[in-house]
């Protein structure tokens, strides 16, 4: 039995799986045990989100943190060599997961080439994307969704040449810029050309560079000044060389620059601030590219300083003589460098911006520690075939096929090596690429993903089908939503108590019917009518009323003209429906009687020939997308508009526009590329930082919400001109958004069935949270940034924060600018609007420090007239007292008070006479949970995920305590 050393209010977060139940110090209050002798596994839940795992006479924590509510059911499913439990508790808490992770063969997803057999050869990740180079079709495939859709991102390299393994591929991002990948390709004889490709160009084949006679051996990638440079190294020759990757031509690279002790080179990886090689002529150490040899051994990724040099790293040289060892092989990673020994061990590097190669402990800036990967029988470099992640969150695929088996292990800071189960669906896995728990294997003719071990919140049988892709959302009413998308899904969702909490889907009409297992396109609606698009032999229309069930499907008038091609669809009210397509403009009007719809192509001087988009402001104006461009169809006499083109500034591809008014309309498109129009010009938005894909948007107010194909929502407030960024499901393609003023809320839906909701403000389109001002007789003036928001994860990782906390309040910054005495106190105060019911002793109010800590400010019952530096309390709106043993109830307004002194710990200036305090009201830890049917706080309080979890069948041998 479990034996508990010591009683502890919660589990304590960061506790490994596998951890000894003898040295556990969570809760002692076990709920239920499930059992099957058959297996010899069994799972046992308790209080506070505690699971174990049993094991033969094995009884081992699992670490979750998905929930800390009461776990009172554990059942355990068996299905084939699939094993999870599932377990379930208070506030409707419910959780899945396994001890190992499952592959699953991938090589029939949507998108691949070769019809179920694509042919594989290069696998890479990148931010939230795999990118994945074929040997038969020798294009570029991209996803953020491995396991179900890939699509084609590049024209073929040429016919006479191939694209060569995982490990000679690189894969960049230029600032503010595209994204490339680059490769070793070749012919029949030789491995001598780099291929470069540019991710989303299919107009312009790839950069192909032919280095002549000896074959490149290895590749890696430095940022410098903003550019990424591609550095290769060719055996037979031994050259280093190098080059500007963005370049657009097909120009050579640099004359060979020097190489260590001149002998060739043997690996070669890079860093963000230094590249690294091994020297096959002297492998007791490494060697880093450095400035001027006679001056400074700082890192320089520079390759166009002539006099630089190859200088041994001092503290690896070091440390491979202790060991015994040579080094074997260099893996570039995320913020660092993974070393290979010959003893088939691993080992991180890692550097600072400058450091000196030279200098050795305990001055040295390059570091290089163990990593004890737990593999058996990894005796040889040979036998580590793969690396890849980063400093922070490595994985490796290790193994020679025989006599050991492929395996891939992954290791995150702080924790031990998982491994990632049976890797057999695939024959000989070489290369592995990862995103968090998300991976991609492949061999030469087969691709497998897996997501890990981790437990998921699993959602009741009213949310989604797993797996779906929702491509449409519309917000009917307040308290009704819509969505549409794959495979005939068609659901009514009722948003339950209004803010950020759950939406219970009903109404159900899945594969029914005449919509049968079409993809649907659109839904749309206006007053009490609903409408549902989608392409099966030919386009279909089908609505019904608010306060219907069935859907009926809505025929076409053979009067009228053929709609085309719909690329998308909006109604202007109960009768009449615009599309956009491949006639351009066509309006549909909707003859109730007899259930037709009478299509008519529009025209007008000027319209384009076709539209991939449009946003129906009123019955005399309509905003239009096609490529780049962007059209107001306005004045319409009978069925002939005045077409205007609004010009726009380098514009990108257009994916989605938006028209609140006519002085105020957004598009958006691919790059980050977002534009405003104000009836009279356009106007370019700032960057977005990563440039990424932007898939549709939304706007209220003086707010643009935009999706991404990565999974992220960014938000541009157009009053401070900035953009913020939340995450709503990582790596996920996200399709579409619309919020509902009335309803206070958003709702982002996309691939795998994401369907996501968040607060906002019905005063004005932002957070409720919106304000910081002093409250003080000072003539201060107080420079308050606008309130963002924050998940418990980003602030854990930023500031160190309980990574189980809940979030109450936006995060809230403000400078004073003027008048402030030094060394004097004051008090400051924010309003805030709590999602969930909250126990005044349990909330806490976080000083967030520049430079990565936390403070927290201490709580007291009431206002005093001389406020300590560093108290702080909470009243209602209308200035009542909060005190121990109140509770903070969802949907009520309160303020927070704070008092800091100048100069103070809590202070992040160091200026007299002026504060800076970012501050972000939250819980000691887990909190309490206002969601329905997804306490879960791993996307954050302000995005809850709907999301649904199969069960396979059951195999029980129950035991109830």
């Amino acid at each position: 039995m479990l034996q508990q050393q010591k009683q502890s209010s919660s589990r304590q977060d960061g506790e490994d799986e596998g951890t000894d139940p003898d040295n556990y110090t969570g809760t002692p209050n076990l709920l239920s045990i499930e059992y099957s002798t058959t297996e010899n596994l069994g799972y046992i839940s308790g209080a506070e989100g505690s699971l174990f795992s049993v094991e033969g006479d094995a009884v081992l924590f699992k670490s979750q943190s998905e929930t800390s509510q009461d776990l009172n059911d554990v059942n355990l499913v068996i299905s084939g060599s699939l094993k999870r439990a599932f377990a379930s508790g208070n506030n409707g808490a419910s959780i899945y997961g396994s001890d190992a992770a499952k592959w699953t063969e991938i090589s029939s997803a949507e998108g691949l080439p070769g019809n179920g057999s694509p042919t594989p050869r290069i696998i890479l990740s990148h931010d939230s994307r795999f990118f994945m180079v074929d040997g038969s079709s020798r294009k570029l495939y991209i996803s953020t969704s491995p396991d179900s859709t890939w699509f084609e991102t590049s024209r073929s390299m040429s016919s006479s040449l191939n694209p060569i393994g995982s490990s000679r591929a690189v894969v960049v991002e230029k600032t503010g810029g595209a994204t490339y990948v680059a490769v070793v390709a070749g012919g029949m004889t030789s491995n001598n050309h780099v291929v470069i490709y540019k991710n989303g160009d299919t107009t312009n084949s790839p950069v192909a560079i032919d280095l002549g006679s000896s074959a490149v051996a290895y590749l890696a990638t430095v940022n410098h000044g903003g550019e990424p440079y591609l550095y290769l190294a060719q055996s037979g020759s031994g050259d280093l060389k190098a080059r500007q990757l963005a370049a657009g031509s097909e120009s050579d690279f640099s004359a060979a620059l020097n190489t260590p002790l001149g002998s060739g080179v043997q690996s070669l990886a890079a860093s963000a601030n230094g590249i690294y090689t091994i020297s096959s002529g002297s492998k007791g150490t490494i060697y880093a590219r450095v400035d001027d040899p006679n001056g400074s051994a700082a890192l320089n990724v520079d390759p166009t300083v002539a006099n630089q040099s190859w200088r041994t790293v001092v503290p690896v040289r070091d440390y491979l003589s202790g060991l015994g060892v040579q080094a074997e092989a260099l893996y570039s990673v995320t913020n660092g460098v993974v070393l290979v020994t010959s003893d088939g061990k691993l080992h991180l590097i890692t550097d600072t911006p400058g450091a000196n190669a030279v200098a050795a402990a305990p001055d040295n800036e390059i570091k290089i520690e163990p990593l004890n990967c737990p593999a058996a029988g990894i005796t040889s470099a040979s036998l580590v075939r793969d690396v890849s992640g980063s400093a922070s969150d490595l994985v490796v695929i290790v193994g020679d096929g025989a006599p050991i088996d492929p395996q891939v292990w992954r290791k995150t800071k702080g924790n031990d090596w998982e491994q990632y189960g049976d890797l057999s669906v695939i024959d000989d896995a070489r290369h592995v690429a990862s995103i968090g728990a998300k991976m991609v294997a492949i061999d030469s003719n087969q691709m497998a993903c897996s997501t890990g071990t981790a437990f998921n919140t699993a959602i009741p049988n009213s949310a989604l089908p797993v797996g779906t892709k929702i491509s449409s959302v519309y917000n009917a009413t307040k308290k009704e939503v819509y969505v549409a998308g794959q495979d005939g899904l068609l659901y009514r969702g009722s948003v339950l108590n209004g803010g950020a909490k759950s939406i219970l889907w009903n109404y159900e009409r899945y594969k029914e019917s005449f919509i049968g297992s079409n993809d649907l396109m659109k839904v749309t609606g206006a007053g009490n009518k609903v409408f549902a698009a989608w392409e099966g032999s030919s386009f279909n229309l089908a609505g019904k009323n608010l306060d219907e069930n069935s859907w009926t499907l809505i025929a076409r008038n053979e009067a009228g003209s053929f709609p085309g091609v719909v690329k998308d669809v909006q109604a202007l009210n109960e009768t009449t429906v615009f599309f956009a397509g491949g006639n351009s403009l066509v309006k549909g009007v909707i003859d109730a009687n007899a259930n037709t719809i009478l299509y008519t192509k529009q025209t007008g001087e000027g319209k384009p020939d076709a539209l991939t988009g449009l946003s129906v402001l009123d019955e005399n104006n309509i905003f239009g997308i096609n490529g780049n461009s962007l059209y107001k169809f306005s004045s319409p006499s009978g069925d002939s508009w005045t077409v205007t083109g609004l010009g726009l500034l380098d514009p990108q591809s257009l994916n989605d526009v938006v028209a609140i008014s006519n002085e105020k309309v957004y598009v958006v498109g691919n790059n980050g590329y977002a534009a405003s129009y104000d009836g009279s010009k356009t106007t370019n938005l700032p960057a977005i930082t990563g440039n990424p894909n932007l898939t549709s948007c939304w706007a209220y107010e003086g707010f643009l919400y935009a999706t991404d194909d990565a999974g992220k929502v960014h938000t541009y407030n157009a009053e401070t001109e900035a953009w913020s960024t939340e995450t709503v499901r990582d790596g996920v393609a996200l399709a579409d958004i619309s919020g509902s003023s009335a309803g206070q809320y958003l709702i982002a839906v996309g691939a795998d069935s994401t369907s996501a909701r968040e607060e906002i403000n019905a005063s004005g389109g932002g957070s409720k949270n919106n304000y910081v001002n002093p409250n003080n007789d000072d003539s201060a003036v107080v420079d308050s940034e606008v309130p963002v928001k924050r998940t418990p994860e980003v602030l854990a990782q930023n500031y160190g924060t309980p990574p189980d906390m809940a979030v109450v309040s936006d995060v809230q910054k403000f400078t004073t600018t003027g008048g402030v005495t030094s060394g004097s106190t004051h008090t400051f105060t924010f309003n805030f609007t709590p999602t969930s019911d909250y126990a005044y002793n349990e909330v806490v109010l976080y000083k967030l420090k520049a430079d990565g800590t936390n403070l927290t400010y201490n709580r007291v019952s009431s206002a005093s007239a001389n406020p300590s530096s560093g108290d702080f309390w909470i009243t209602t709106s209308v200035g009542g007292a909060i005190g121990a043993g109140d509770t903070l109830t969802a949907g009520t307004t309160y303020s927070v008070y704070f008092a800091l002194a100048d100069g103070s710990q809590y202070d992040d200036d160091s200026v007299d006479g002026k504060i800076t305090d970012p501050a972000v009201l939250g819980t000691s830890s887990g909190g309490s949970s206002g969601c329905v049917f997804n306490p879960t706080q791993t996307f954050g309080m302000e995005w809850l995920m709907l999301m649904f979890a199969p069960v396979a069948a059951f195999f029980r041998s129950r035991f109830k305590k």
